[in-house]
């Protein structure tokens, strides 16, 4: 028996902050979420932007890095999750 899965996501981390930027980086993927995510059970763009917002978490400093994004790991590798990750890739 063999299972393949993906794992990957996106985040922003610019340099010269621009609003315009964060907001379209941020809007691309959650529609990128609502389309290719709703046969994917436990995969919202709500649940990966708060895996990313934890994992770029730095305690030390009591910020996150960056503005955010999306992270995923462990999801059934399937057409339609492939077909999400694809357009993660594209985005």
């Amino acid at each position: 028996t063999s299972m393949a899965w993906f794992g990957g996501g996106a985040d922003l981390t610019p340099y010269y902050l621009f609003d315009a930027d964060i907001r379209d980086f941020h809007q691309i993927y959650k529609d990128l979420c609502e389309v290719h995510t709703d046969g994917i059970p436990g995969y919202s763009y709500t649940n990966m932007k708060a895996a990313c917002d934890e994992y770029f978490y730095l305690p030390a400093r009591n910020e996150h890095r960056g503005t955010g994004g999306i992270f995923f790991d462990d999801m059934t590798a399937t057409r339609a999750s492939q077909a999400f990750v694809e357009g993660v890739a594209d985005a």
